[in-house]
């Protein structure tokens, strides 16, 4: 499968509001990592978009959690 599938899949199941924020989440999360030090204004609005949707990611840790344990 590939991690669009998953994510329609988790969707589906509603461990996720939107499969299409999270692909969001992961290009994010790739500006993170991926970018030069060089490049401080990407890096810095990339960790306060970060911060903003962290309890986001926070509940659906906790949703899939909750999840398993069915």
């Amino acid at each position: 499968m590939s991690m669009l599938d998953v994510l329609d899949r988790l969707e589906q199941l509603e461990l996720l509001k939107s499969a299409e924020l999270w692909m969001d989440y992961r290009k994010l999360r790739n500006v993170l990592t991926h970018e030069y030090p060089d490049n401080r204004e990407e890096i810095l609005e990339g960790i306060q978009v970060a911060l903003k949707v962290f309890h986001e990611m926070k509940g659906v840790q906790s949703s899939m959690r909750k999840y398993v344990k069915k």
